[in-house]
């Protein structure tokens, strides 16, 4: 008997001794909010309780005054108003009552949802039961109910924990999506950040390209203009200004060549030497400007009868030359007719001026004594002063003997 008593109170004397310590941290543990939030009970008891478990409840006469005002209105608040008058009744050693009243709440904690039933306060009334029957000398209830209450305590702590620990696991994974959102943001900023930069880049790009373009085309236009330039001097170098002919440099230059090629392909060649007659009397009566409109019209008409392989051009004042290549005399002399004609086929109108012109014509050919431009050209001019000595309007060619022909 004795030994059965020793074993019996060996591990009641443990949980009381750990007791304390758990009823410390189970008194601490503030209740979920979850929990109180799935609880049928109103808050004038869970203040009461409060008040209770803290000791701020002095006796059984404070308890009643307390809950004077308070309504059950289903069994958890009952519950918890059983627990809290056998926990004052305990705190006051008045074990009787305590038990009486702890165990009202025991018979009906079974009506309770499992969920509430091991959810604090509700539980703990298995510790001050433990406690009362442990005052009333009745360690076999006490060491059960304590145990009962140890492993209660323990389901909620690690109930408790788990929780605690989802819900870290909720905050852990909203900062990281937090994180990863701020991430993706400032990613996206870098993106647009180089987006721009791309798109600032091409509008340089594009500046530098309209530039480039500009430069280009304003060199472009300056190559054109010297172009222009060089082509206006190159018709200058062998233009005459006035008539637009040929002039004196272009005249032998050319005439070099066309004698050369005719004496290699052995093939005619003549030259013809205009002098427009009564030049300086036109000048004197009618201005010089008068003067050179005749000049300039008696070019028109002579290119009008010229050859396109002709080259006719203005020597000096009142002389025009014309070399004919593929022409003997006979071919000249029609076409010094046909211009001599033509010139003074009718009056010319020349600022509003009927001016009646005239021109002597002489025509020389190459021949074994005539070889060269310069020969040539002498000879055409000698054939034009023996023309002239005829009168106006004449066409002589060339003879050594000195005879002239008037046609």
């Amino acid at each position: 008997m004795i030994k059965n008593a020793s074993l019996l109170c060996l591990p009641l004397a443990l949980t009381i001794f750990v007791a304390p310590i758990y009823f410390a941290v189970a008194y601490a543990l503030p209740i979920p909010q979850e929990q109180v939030l799935e609880m049928p009970v109103s808050e004038q008891v869970l203040s009461l309780v409060g008040a209770v478990e803290a000791k701020r409840v002095k006796n059984s006469t404070d308890f009643n005054l307390q809950a004077a005002n308070i309504t059950a209105n289903n069994d958890a608040e009952r519950i918890l108003l059983h627990y809290c008058r056998g926990l004052v009744a305990l705190q006051n050693k008045q074990f009787d009552n305590s038990v009486d009243a702890l165990e009202k709440a025991n018979n009906l904690l079974a009506k309770l949802p499992e969920q509430l039933q091991a959810s604090a306060p509700f539980y703990h009334y298995y510790q001050a039961l433990s406690d009362a029957y442990v005052g009333l000398g009745n360690y076999q209830q006490g060491y059960h109910y304590r145990r009962t209450y140890l492993i209660k305590f323990a389901e909620e702590f690690e109930h408790t924990e788990q929780l605690q620990l989802a819900q870290l696991e909720e905050r852990y994974q909203i900062k990281q999506r937090e994180q990863v959102n701020l991430l993706l943001a400032e990613q996206s900023k870098l993106k647009q950040a180089e987006v721009a930069r791309i798109e600032l880049k091409k509008q340089e790009q594009e500046r530098y390209a309209i530039i480039l373009m500009c430069i280009c085309i304003v060199f472009l236009l300056m190559i054109f203009r010297q172009l222009q330039i060089r082509k206006k001097l190159k018709w200058l170098a062998k233009t005459d200004t006035l008539t637009g002919l040929s002039n004196r440099d272009h005249l032998f230059k050319i005439a070099h060549q066309l004698v050369e090629r005719a004496h290699s392909n052995e093939q005619a060649l003549s030259a013809l030497v205009i002098d427009v007659d009564q030049l300086k009397r036109i000048n004197n009566e009618f201005g010089y400007g008068v003067g050179d409109a005749v000049l300039q019209e008696v070019a028109r008409l002579g290119q009008e009868v010229m050859r396109s392989r002709d080259i006719f051009a203005h020597l000096e004042a009142e002389e025009f030359i014309a070399v004919l290549p593929e022409a003997d005399n006979v071919s000249a002399q029609a076409i010094a007719n046909n211009f001599a004609a033509k010139i003074s086929a009718k009056p010319l109108l020349v600022a509003n001026h009927s001016i009646e012109v005239t021109v002597s014509i002489g025509i020389a050919s190459l021949t074994e004594q005539i070889r060269d431009v310069d020969a040539l050209i002498k000879a055409a001019d000698d054939a034009m002063y023996l023309a002239k000595r005829s009168g106006n309007g004449q066409v002589a060619s060339f003879n050594p003997t000195a005879q002239i022909n008037a046609l």
